[in-house]
């Protein structure tokens, strides 16, 4: 395996879902940037980019109902 780090989030529930994922276990920077790789909702998907950051090791999103995101960690 490679360096890169990948972190998928998928909330099947129909409400919105307010998650906080320790993104350290994966080995990623606690306080590092993730993009957008690919994100869907009940209405399709999109590849929007799109940056997040990690805090102390967590990274921090509310995933709307019935959605996905794959957030790939940027190496800099």
């Amino acid at each position: 395996l490679g360096k890169d780090r990948v972190v998928v989030i998928v909330n099947v529930a129909d409400e919105a879902r307010y998650v906080s994922v320790p993104v350290w276990k994966t080995g990623a920077n606690p306080d590092g940037r993730f993009e957008n790789l690919l994100k869907t909702s009940p209405l399709g998907f999109d590849q929007i980019p799109d940056e997040l950051a990690a805090s102390g090791g967590y990274l921090e999103i509310t995933m709307v109902g019935q959605s996905s995101i794959v957030l790939g960690e940027i190496n800099e």
